[in-house]
């Protein structure tokens, strides 16, 4: 019996502590559970923003690897058998028949000058 009624006891004191806890003069325990789903909440949001972000990255890096390879194709580098500048034979010819041209003239030049002195 004895045992009873301080089970009875306990029981009513939960039960009121319950009741305190929810009541509407005792807000803590509304607010504590307001705060809490708003936290679970952008919790969730930051969590779904975190992994969109990932995806982004993720695809660009797989873009940029795919672009790189194509540069890396088309512009393989290249080394020549032999410098196409500057072409010294070439140029050693021309300058020799243009210096070879100009002494002519100006040897026609005093040739001239020359017959007509006399």
């Amino acid at each position: 019996m004895k045992l009873n009624l301080e089970i009875e006891a306990i029981e009513n004191q939960i039960a009121q502590e319950r009741s305190r806890l929810a009541a509407p003069a005792g807000k803590s325990l509304n607010i504590a559970v307001d705060e809490f789903q708003r936290l679970k909440l952008s919790a969730a949001f930051a969590e779904d923003v975190y992994k969109t972000a990932l995806v982004a990255l993720e695809k660009g890096r797989v873009e940029a690897t795919r672009i790189i390879k194509k540069v890396s194709i088309l512009q393989a580098p290249t080394l020549p058998q032999y410098p196409m500048e500057p072409r010294r034979i070439y140029n050693l010819v021309v300058f020799i028949l243009v210096a070879t041209i100009l002494a002519g003239i100006i040897h026609l030049l005093a040739a001239i000058i020359r017959d007509h002195k006399d």
